[in-house]
Parts: structure tokens; C-alpha cells; sequence
């Protein structure tokens, strides 16, 4: 197992609940802590313990710890792969368009933002919080983490 803080030496993680508890909390901003959580989940899917659409998942909580470490260019082909997977359902899938839509967004590519913005919206399913940033978004375009959200 990688080695970290959600991981004693030597042993597995400390379990899927204490790495999406990280993934979740969008208030976790520890980059060792987001690291730990990016190398375990990396650590399992190369076990390939996990597929489909729980791979996915995993994917899905890759991409927004990376994009919370600021590395947007590693996140968009996690995320895009949580897309392919079948992310989870329409609650992860929302995330990942709207972090989709902030990449693109910050890469100066409207048109991309807007398509993942409004997929975002109109998902049956996709996290209210999700929806709400993405109509902020489709007003004024994302300009970074802990900017606007």
C-alpha cells in the first residue's frame, strides 16, 4: 500500500471510507492529505479491485483531488475517464462536468465550459450544490479554487 497519512506503514489504506471522506469534503485543501488520497486510489485501481462504474468513482475522486492540488492538466483526463466509466450516477456525473466545465473555463475555452455547465443543470440528479455553481458559472466564468469555488 502507498504509504501517507490515511495509511499505517506496511498496511492498506484505512479504508474507502476515510479516502472519499477526503474526495467529499471540499474543504479538505491538505496537499499531503490529497496526495495520500490520489496515490491509494491510483494504488487500487492498478489492483484492479474495482471496475465499471465504480472505477469511476475512483476516477471521479482522483480528478477532484487533483483539481484541488491545482493540477487541472491531470485532472481533466481523470475526470473525462469518470465520464467514459459511468461516474457513479448523475450525482458524480455532475461533479465532473462542473469541474469539467472550471477546466475548460480556465483554459480560455468558453464553449466547452458552457456545454459542461449545462450538463450539469440539466442532469435529473446531479447535486443541487452542482447545479447552483453551474448557473453561477454560466454567468461569470470560473477563475480558480478557493476564488469563486
Amino acid at each position: 500500500a502507498p504509504p501517507g497519512p490515511l495509511s499505517a506503514p506496511g498496511e492498506a489504506p484505512t479504508g474507502l471510507e476515510a479516502l472519499f471522506s477526503v474526495v467529499n469534503d471540499p474543504s479538505e485543501a491538505d496537499p499531503g492529505r490529497l496526495e495520500a488520497v490520489v496515490s491509494s486510489l491510483r494504488f487500487l485501481l492498478g489492483l484492479r479491485v474495482v471496475s465499471g462504474e465504480d472505477a469511476g468513482v475512483f476516477r471521479t475522486g482522483i480528478g477532484r483531488c487533483l483539481f484541488r492540488l491545482g493540477r487541472e492538466e491531470e485532472a481533466e483526463p481523470e475526470l473525462e475517464s469518470a465520464l467514459e466509466l459511468g461516474a457513479g450516477g448523475p450525482f458524480h456525473r455532475g461533479w465532473v462536468h462542473l469541474r469539467l466545465g472550471n477546466i475548460a473555463d480556465l483554459r480560455g475555452d468558453g464553449e466547452a465550459a458552457t456545454a459542461h455547465y449545462r450538463a450539469v443543470v440539466e442532469c435529473a440528479g446531479s447535486s443541487p450544490a452542482a447545479a447552483s455553481r453551474a448557473n453561477r458559472f454560466l454567468v461569470r466564468p470560473y477563475r480558480g479554487y478557493g476564488v469563486d469555488g
